[in-house]
């Protein structure tokens, strides 16, 4: 036998002692052998002719995947190593390295996307009215935001609405009312001076001392509250407001040099030598004999009564 294969068409032989190619025909006998004719058989039965194998295969060795070498006759295919089929296999293993690039390439340029149309702080750089989840409120060109503080329409002019002028009335009645009561304790506290403010018991002229400074106190916190009304002027009951200021500050003159006047004679062991410096404050303010603020007093308090409008 001429080998493992065949010298003429260079295909693997499989089995012993074959004397003919099962591919081609060609003789596989040495010596004279070699030139014998291919038996019909075989040629009929097995195989096609040697020179049109022999065409076909030279035709195409590129295209099985073989490139000639040195060495290797026409038509007969060169010995292939045992690790030929790896190149078969790196193919594979580049398609797989390119399809992961390409997914990862991808998943970068995805990435970019959204940064790029989505700004920070969660809002999409476009319109996103157009069904999105995400939406922003918008103001429409040449229109304003609502800062209405739900004052809208009210009247800061300074009027005041009939139910604040009832409230004014009911104030001004309440000091309008306390007023006879002051007068009496003033008129009061004025004759305890006169009998007791030159006597030597320091103890009595203390007690009328402070009970003149007591009835003080609690005209002075009615004046202080009267004025804080601040009644607007174009309230209906801005005059009778200023009737009750002037009335309240009557009272509290009365009072204050009565106040005055004690003081003055607690600073002498024996008043009874001092009258004229003790009583200068009461002095200052009397007119023909009289307290200058009770004939003011007295001659409006009826008169001036708040009327209900």
């Amino acid at each position: 036998m001429a080998g493992n294969f065949c010298t003429q068409c260079g295909e693997p032989l499989e089995g012993e002692e074959l004397r003919f190619c099962t591919h081609c025909g060609a003789s596989l006998a040495d010596g004279d052998d070699a030139g014998a004719s291919v038996p019909a058989s075989m040629a009929a039965g097995y195989t096609v002719p040697a020179d049109v194998y022999q065409a076909q295969r030279s035709a195409s060795p590129v295209g099985m995947g073989f490139a000639p070498s040195a060495g290797v006759t026409p038509g007969q295919v060169p010995h292939q190593p045992v690790g030929g089929a790896s190149s078969g296999r790196d193919d594979k293993s580049v398609v797989r390295r390119g399809a992961v690039i390409g997914i990862i390439a991808g998943l970068v340029i995805a990435a970019i996307i959204v940064l790029v149309v989505y700004r920070p702080f969660g809002g999409p750089s476009g319109d996103s009215s157009s069904g999105g989840e995400l939406s922003t409120t918008t103001v429409e060109e040449g229109s304003q935001p609502d800062v209405s503080d739900g004052s809208e329409g009210a009247d800061t002019s300074g009027s005041e609405s009939s139910d604040d002028a009832v409230d004014y009335y009911d104030d001004l009645m309440s000091y309008y009312n306390v007023m006879p009561d002051y007068d009496s304790q003033i008129a009061d506290c004025a004759t305890t001076f006169n009998n007791d403010y030159t006597k030597g018991d320091y103890g009595l002229r203390q007690a009328d001392a402070d009970g003149a400074a007591a009835i003080h106190g609690n005209v002075n916190a009615d004046l202080e509250a009267l004025q804080a009304l601040d009644v607007p002027a174009d309230n209906p009951y801005y005059d009778d407001w200023q009737h009750m200021v002037e009335l309240m500050t009557d009272l509290q003159h009365r009072i204050d040099v009565i106040d005055q006047s004690w003081q003055n004679s607690l600073s002498y062991s024996d008043p009874a030598n001092h009258v004229d410096d003790i009583i200068a404050p009461i002095a200052a303010d009397n007119v023909d004999g009289t307290n200058k603020y009770k004939t003011h007093y007295q001659d409006n308090y009826d008169s001036w009564a708040p009327t209900k409008r």
